[in-house]
């Protein structure tokens, strides 16, 4: 209970109640009897007392969407790089949580340039918190980066009318924009992390297959040397730790993907042929700077 207030019999308007303690995104406003000592609230502090209306044998209570609307989208997996994209027919985009204020829509864009492009999947969420939605993607569609976005659902209760009914199904805004922002659905890395001594540790890194998180040093601002590896699981790998070789380091390295392909748990690029290669996007190998904050001792 984060708060309560006394009404009286009848019909009450526009009731103010005043809470404390973690307030979550969608509260359960419900109505009490005073049957204890009146105007002291009572519930669960004196037997009997206080106890919630019931009416047809249900308590009286609703769940309310009191947060702001919020989309939790993590990198992931939806479409392989340029040698495992035929392995991933049916794709689709999971949000971990999806906070709406009435009934509404989860739409994917394609990327359009780096701003939301053509529509490939929809699926419809309810009013309130809503775990790990699903949506299922348009396979001819899908790109590396996509942009999930939240909509009301204004016209035809149930049917996805944007742009086809005037008016209808228009996106969600927070602050004066849409809510929408891109994600990594193919493999890739989050070039953010710390270093530790000789140990760095990068944020992110999301691939498909069993792979390696390798490490180059700065060549006049490309991938040189190998100077540390660690091992990646298919999916998100998060906070991964990877040792340097203190003699190669520079103050700006370069993360690499690459897929482990030779003797599994063995990291054989270059030592045997065509063993562990890097991972390639749209014909791009998956590398970037990054430039990590130093750990203070």
């Amino acid at each position: 209970v984060l708060g309560e207030t006394l009404v009286s019999a009848g019909n009450t308007a526009g009731v103010v109640v005043e809470l404390s303690g973690d307030i979550t995104p969608v509260l359960w406003p419900m109505l009490h009897v005073d049957t204890g000592e009146a105007g002291t609230y009572e519930f669960g502090t004196v037997e009997g007392a206080d106890g919630p209306v019931v009416v047809d044998g249900q308590v009286a209570t609703f769940p309310i969407t009191v947060g702001t609307p919020a989309m939790r989208v993590p990198d992931q997996i939806v479409i392989g790089s340029d040698a495992t994209m035929d392995m991933t027919p049916n794709p689709s985009l999971t949000a971990t949580q999806v906070l709406s204020e009435g009934a509404g829509w989860l739409v994917v864009h394609a990327d359009g340039g780096g701003q939301p492009g053509a529509v490939i999947g929809f699926t419809a969420v309810e009013a309130g918190t809503n775990w790990n939605v699903v949506v299922e993607l348009d396979p001819e569609g899908v790109t590396p980066v996509l942009y999930p976005m939240l909509h009301v659902d204004t016209g035809e209760m149930g049917a996805y009318e944007f742009g086809q009914v005037e008016g209808a199904d228009g996106p969600v805004m927070v602050d004066g924009s849409v809510l929408t922002f891109p994600i990594n659905a193919a493999p890739s890395i989050t070039y953010e992390g710390s270093l530790d001594g000789n140990t760095l540790t990068v944020s992110n890194a999301v691939i498909d297959v069993a792979g390696w998180l390798v490490i180059h040093a700065d060549n006049d601002g490309t991938p040189g040397a190998v100077i540390g590896y660690a091992p990646l699981v298919p999916g998100a790998n998060h906070d991964v730790t990877v040792t340097l070789d203190e003699a190669g380091m520079t103050e700006t390295v370069f993360p690499m993907l690459h897929y482990d392909t030779g003797e599994l748990g063995a990291y054989e690029f270059g030592q045997v042929e065509g063993a562990d290669g890097p991972v390639v996007v749209n014909g791009n190998v998956v590398t970037g700077p990054l430039t990590p904050m130093s750990m203070m001792e």
